[in-house]
């Protein structure tokens, strides 16, 4: 039997994660990412997840790496890793046994679990399906509280296992279930991507009601000024614009080139029509004249002749 191995299928998964995925910094990335969504988090969730006692989960947590930071921040006994490889949560639950890891397919509909934590965390995992936002729609399902994401941003030439480019103007403000848009930032670049990362909190209506958050801790970033990436977008943008002004222009330039062709014919018509009239009036007025000189001289035969009988 041939094993699929097409690229972001579980059997590709778990050949990764058994092969090369230490070979390629996986779990150095891992605790890169995790640590940059950790520092950027803003205040008022860190005083909840103390206060509260809230639970986390690191969705897609492959060897347990950034999983293991997040243990760091709050008590382990409140933490899980999931992941769908079975080598990635076996490799997980050794390196550290003192978190919770599961083996669990959230996505597949025939898996009756539906264990639900306060937060939902996940990092650099929505981008390798090509519809993230049914697939979050799903995740929004086991959280009760708040989602954080960290994802590639802005990554307009996408590497082979990433089938979706996230962009500020693909990005919801509001998920099902619920939730909505608090807090975004972008960075980057970083150690290991070197491009950016945008970092998502969406929190759950009534939740977020009752965090009773101000302005001050609201906080929604679409651009990173100091990035490279970011400045070529911008100019990739406005080059459309531009593009797209040019065209209006040249649509506008022969529509007035029509119009005055239009305007050009009329007079050349008009100029035509008054000299063809010009011309039957000269040659009506020649024919006059000929015919009143023509007349003098009959007249003035007649006067010679009427003379020459007085004489007589």
């Amino acid at each position: 039997m041939t094993i699929d191995k097409k690229i972001n299928s579980q059997p590709y998964w778990d050949m990764r994660f058994v092969t090369d995925w230490e070979k390629m910094s996986g779990p150095a990335q891992s605790r890169e990412f995790s640590w940059l969504a950790v520092n950027q988090l803003p205040e008022w969730i860190f005083r909840a997840l103390q206060r509260d006692a809230l639970t986390l989960v690191d969705w897609g947590c492959a060897q347990g790496d950034g999983t293991d930071v997040w243990a760091s921040q709050m008590p382990v006994a409140n933490i899980c890793g999931v992941d769908f490889s079975a080598p990635a949560i076996e490799q997980a639950s050794k390196r550290y046994p003192a978190i919770n890891f599961k083996c669990q397919n959230w996505l597949n509909p025939s898996q009756d679990t539906l264990d639900e934590y306060d937060i939902v965390f996940s990092s650099n995992t929505l981008e390798h399906f090509s519809n993230p936002y049914e697939v979050l729609r799903r995740i929004t399902e086991h959280a009760r509280k708040a989602i954080v994401l960290l994802l590639p941003y802005q990554e307009l030439q996408r590497i082979d296992e990433h089938e979706f480019t996230f962009l500020a103007k693909n990005i919801p403000t509001k998920l099902a279930n619920g939730f909505s848009l608090v807090w975004s930032k972008v960075s980057g670049p970083h150690k290991f991507w070197a491009g950016e990362q945008i970092l998502l909190i969406y929190g759950k209506d009534q939740w977020i009601a009752e965090q009773k958050l101000t302005l001050n801790d609201v906080f929604i970033d679409k651009n990173n000024i100091n990035s490279q990436s970011h400045e070529l977008h911008r100019q990739h943008e406005e080059i459309a614009e531009l593009t797209q002004r040019l065209k209006g222009l040249k649509d506008n330039s022969q529509s007035a080139q029509a119009e005055f062709e239009k305007r050009l014919a009329d007079v050349i018509n008009t100029r035509q029509g008054a000299e063809a009239e010009l011309e039957r009036r000269l040659t009506d007025a020649i024919h006059a004249s000929k015919s009143a000189q023509a007349k003098v001289e009959i007249l003035g035969g007649l006067k010679s002749e009427v003379q020459h009988q007085n004489l007589r």
